[in-house]
């Protein structure tokens, strides 16, 4: 257990430098208003995923499954698992789960955030 928490949180470190860089190279490159550099660690990350689950299936063991996929890609961007559990829920054909995580969690997320900064600004002074 504590070898998988050494893992999980030296490849966490990485994803996060990872993500950080990914972030400041495509917002130098983009400019504008929309969001391109989260755009952009969210596509990626899904991709390398995808990637790292049919490669940890069949070719990894289980220290590095969980370094790769939970630690690196834990940190680099929690949409690849957002974008995963809907996979899964889309090949086990539950069309109802997949449609509410995908809307619940999108609208059901900006709330909890714009919920988080009101309730600071309450209480800040």
């Amino acid at each position: 257990m504590w070898t998988h928490i050494l893992l999980i949180a030296v490849a966490g470190a990485l994803g996060s430098v990872c993500r950080w860089a990914l972030s400041m190279g495509v917002a130098r490159l983009a400019g504008g208003s929309f969001p391109w550099a989260t755009a952009s660690v969210n596509l990626i990350g899904s991709l390398a995923f995808g990637i790292a689950w049919g490669l940890g299936q069949h070719h990894w063991g289980a220290q590095t499954r969980v370094a790769v996929l939970v630690g690196f890609m834990g940190a680099f961007t929690t949409f690849s698992s957002f974008a995963f559990d809907n996979y899964r829920l889309g090949i086990d054909g539950a069309w109802g789960a997949l449609v509410a995580n995908m809307v619940g969690q999108t609208l059901l997320g900006l709330g909890a955030l714009t919920f988080g900064i009101w309730l600071v600004s309450r209480t800040s002074t």
